[in-house]
């Protein structure tokens, strides 16, 4: 019941997130410095501590800690016009009761975005190496207040610890920022 309550609140991040991010906040801190792919593909982590992250968001983009439920979110300097929304890229953290396994952790947030988020469809998903170890993707559409949105989410586990980089755009700008959707998401690092 806790992970779905958990899966919940992810799905529910997301969703907020496909809103306007919010007023420029001048006393956001960016997050700390990524490290490259070459420098770490398989980190060795303590199982029983509680892993921080780096990730290296595009340049320009606008950072902001914790806001709505993630633990770093940054938003494109650009927005479309017709809809007012700018693509953005997230991380939400969460804590598992128990140690488990990418596909599993997977399966039952893919699972959870469809119960969630209105109108969802699988586009398309798989494997993806991150700089921290071997994750999972899934590129969804849904519509939210009305305009159709595309969403790609990264998925990582660690022990018991599962992180979720997404990355969010109007359907008519995705192909734009895709890429750098994933080059943002193949820097993070567990430390």
């Amino acid at each position: 019941m806790k992970l779905f309550k958990n899966l919940t609140a992810i799905c529910l991040c997301l969703l907020l997130l496909s809103c306007n991010f919010g007023k420029k906040n001048d006393d956001a801190s960016s997050p700390p410095k990524g490290q490259s792919t070459e420098q770490a593909n398989k980190p060795s982590l303590d199982p029983n501590k509680k892993p921080e992250f780096d990730i290296k968001f595009p340049e320009g983009w606008e950072t902001q800690e914790g806001f709505m439920g993630t633990k770093v979110s940054a938003i494109a300097p650009e927005k479309d016009p017709q809809h007012n929304f700018g693509a953005n890229l997230n991380v939400v953290e969460e804590t598992l009761p128990t140690t488990m396994s990418l596909s599993a952790y997977f399966e039952a947030s893919k699972n959870a975005l469809k119960t969630m988020l209105k109108g969802t469809k699988v586009i398309e998903e798989g494997d993806i190496e991150l700089a921290a170890g071997k994750g999972k993707f899934v590129t969804i559409t849904h519509t939210h207040m009305g305009f159709p949105l595309k969403a790609k989410a990264y998925t990582i586990v660690h022990s018991k610890h599962a992180f979720v980089i997404t990355g969010t755009s109007t359907i008519e700008g995705f192909d734009k920022v895709e890429a750098t959707f994933d080059q943002a998401a193949k820097t993070f690092t567990l430390k």
